[in-house]
């Protein structure tokens, strides 16, 4: 995707887009919800995912569909770039709540 920063998740998050029991028995997995999220989230600011001058705080939805065509529950995600735990410039996904 072409980000070159660390990346977080909220606890709250993980939990939020972790597929349902009958997801995973249909092959749906945390790797799949997590590369769609970091694909929606790179096709939101497009060439400027590394631009330092880039606004800092970003929400957009993510929906999934399950096999029968039903979507799953839509699910809002604020990213906000700032410092990590050893202040490093990190790229932190939450649900909009949990940010400022």
């Amino acid at each position: 995707f072409g980000i070159e920063q660390p990346i977080a998740l909220s606890a709250a998050l993980v939990r939020k887009i972790t597929p349902a029991p009958q997801d995973i028995e249909r092959g749906f997995t945390i790797d799949d919800r997590l590369w769609d999220m970091l694909h929606a989230y790179r096709t939101k600011v497009g060439d400027k995912v590394n631009d330092p001058d880039i606004e800092t705080r970003f929400q957009f939805r993510i929906s999934w569909m399950r096999k029968k065509l039903r979507i799953v529950a839509p699910v809002d995600v604020s990213a906000i770039f700032g410092p990590g735990d050893l202040w490093e410039p990190t790229l932190t996904f939450m649900l909009p709540e949990e940010c400022c």
